[in-house]
């Protein structure tokens, strides 16, 4: 039988926020729109809460099958501990099921000690944090589809076929966002999107040596992007 962690129950904060709407509800205009927001609140983190905590269930009993562990010596490393800890606040501050499922999956790879040292394990629960859905998903077709990228060298090209892969249907503004989360992931060492030729309206007016179609880096995973897929996917790929 799985051993199922329950969030903890703070009578002490429910009681606060109690006595919070209590006093917004003098308020006069605006006191009873904001103690039912309070509530609202209150009622959302909980319901956040309870889904967190199954994923952090689902996550140790899956380390407890693949280690052969108690819960009680899982929770013994403290490494696991700390992590879990770090990305408890990350998990309450999304909705997205995508990030909850990267997570988890990052929470096994710490646990099961097969993902990097704690301190760019840190950083891969930063960029967890930072990025969107749509970046997770971009991740996942360029390491998916790497041999269709490899003649990728232009970010009109690039656009064009990862716009299925976010559902997205072609637009300037859907060209536009393609490109930022393009970049953001350039900018943080998960692919390698900066040789690639700027769209016509981005393109810099000064001077600069053209550089030839052939000699240009094409669109790939890096392999820091490659750890930080494996880190967040736990042998179950991301939906695209």
């Amino acid at each position: 039988m799985s051993e199922e962690i329950e969030p903890p129950m703070d009578d002490g904060e429910g009681r606060d926020l109690m006595v919070v709407k209590m006093l917004l509800g003098f308020v006069p205009g605006v006191g009873g729109a904001l103690a039912e927001f309070v509530g609202y609140v209150h009622d959302n983190v909980a319901r956040r809460q309870a889904v967190w905590m199954q994923e952090v269930s689902t996550a140790i009993n899956e380390l407890r099958g693949k280690l052969d562990l108690t819960t009680g010596q899982l929770l013994s490393n403290e490494a696991f501990v700390s992590f879990l800890l770090q990305a408890t606040p990350v998990a309450l501050r999304t909705h997205r099921s995508e990030k909850l499922r990267a997570l988890k999956s990052a929470l096994v790879s710490v646990g099961s000690s097969t993902g990097p040292e704690e301190d760019l394990a840190t950083q891969f629960l930063r960029y967890i944090d930072e990025l969107t859905p749509s970046h997770l998903r971009i991740l996942q077709a360029l390491q998916s589809r790497s041999e269709e990228f490899c003649a990728v060298t232009t970010m009109e090209l690039a656009i064009q076929h990862l716009s299925p892969s976010v559902s997205y249907t072609p637009s300037s503004e859907t060209r536009y966002a393609l490109r930022i989360y393009l970049h953001d992931l350039n900018a943080r060492g998960l692919v390698n999107a900066s040789d690639l030729q700027e769209l016509p309206e981005f393109e810099s007016r000064a001077g600069y040596v053209q550089v030839e179609e052939s000699d240009r880096t094409p669109l790939q995973v890096t392999d820091l992007g490659k750890r930080f897929m494996v880190f967040i996917t736990s042998d179950a790929p991301l939906r695209v």
